[in-house]
């Protein structure tokens, strides 16, 4: 049988039509992530923050590079699983590799993921991984999280967020503000503006006061064993966060179990709730709620972290870069 070339072609470019328009119309209605987009178009991150809404709102990048020249980013999501944080790891070291990946722990201690539902699994996966370019790290984010059933409404974006159509005719949201404060998302209120004032606490609970009162699970034993592996892979530095709030004497316990791993794993931990004192924070005035730091919190947050990151890594000054 002669091979018709011309039909071939033919073929082939119908194909290739059809993939365009696949192409195009999953770039159009895929979610907005201002948080994965702004990490995109970074030049530099030398040291990226992972984790939940305590990474991108107690400390301010902005602060960083002022500061001390440090180039880095927020890249978080509100009560973000441990297990998406992993992947959302695995998929941004595709765009950037940090020196230094600093994990959030706010999320570690608790059982909420076995409590989420479909649409919450949906919506934590688009926070997470979404707008994270076709790869195999995307699919095997979208196989883990959504199973085998979801993967691939999860991997393109078309067949789970199809109704984004409806975007294409509204004016876009300005991601400009996220770009320029590299993830971070400032807050003005504090508890006494909120008329949300406290008493001085008597006893500001930390890891190293609590006493590790039970073994981690298996599941977040697992979780971590994975981000360390993926920083070892990659030659990234990690560090393990506990940002400054008010945590109670069973989150401390929490934490502290997470720190005797990491103690025998050869991996830096810090809880900046035993520093509160040289932070200069104070509560009522420099946090939003007992979770969350203001503008004001975050800056003294990243000014006392911005000298222990210089301290303790050899990261490049970047303000020569902005020159």
């Amino acid at each position: 049988m002669k091979f018709n070339i011309k039909k071939a072609g033919a073929i082939l470019l119908v194909i290739l039509f059809w993939l365009c328009i696949f192409w195009g119309t999953n770039r159009l209605i895929e979610p907005e992530n201002h948080q994965i987009e702004g990490y995109k178009k970074q030049k530099d991150v030398d040291v990226c923050f992972y984790g939940s809404s305590h990474a991108y709102s107690n400390i301010d990048p902005g602060v960083l590079l002022e500061q001390y020249g440090i180039s880095s980013y927020a890249l978080a999501c509100p009560e973000q699983p441990m297990s998406i944080t992993y992947h959302t790891m695995r998929n941004s070291f595709n765009l950037h590799k940090p020196q230094v990946a600093v994990v959030e722990l706010f999320m570690v201690r608790t059982d909420l993921e076995d409590q989420y539902d479909l649409e919450r699994k949906k919506n934590q996966f688009s926070n997470g991984v979404g707008a994270f370019p076709l790869s195999r790290e995307k699919y095997d984010a979208a196989k883990e999280i959504l199973g085998e059933e979801l993967k691939w409404d999860g991997f393109f974006y078309f067949p789970m967020y199809h109704e984004n159509y409806k975007k294409i005719f509204e004016a876009k949201e300005d991601e400009g503000e996220v770009l320029e404060q590299r993830g971070f998302q400032l807050v003005y209120d504090s508890m006494t503006s909120k008329d949300m004032a406290i008493p001085e606490p008597e006893t500001i609970y930390n890891t190293y006061t609590v006493g590790a009162w039970s073994e981690i699970t298996d599941e977040t034993r697992n979780t971590l064993e994975k981000i360390r592996d993926l920083c070892r892979d990659n030659d990234v530095q990690l560090l393990l966060l506990v940002t400054p709030y008010l945590m109670t004497e069973d989150e401390a316990a929490g934490y502290s179990r997470i720190w005797v791993w990491a103690q025998n794993e050869g991996i830096s931990f810090l809880d900046m709730n035993n520093h509160v004192d040289e932070i200069g924070l104070c509560w009522n005035d420099d946090m939003c709620d007992l979770g969350h730091a203001n503008y004001y919190g975050a800056a003294k947050n990243s000014a006392w972290l911005g000298a222990y990151l210089v301290e303790n890594y050899n990261l490049p000054d970047r303000r020569v870069d902005m020159d």
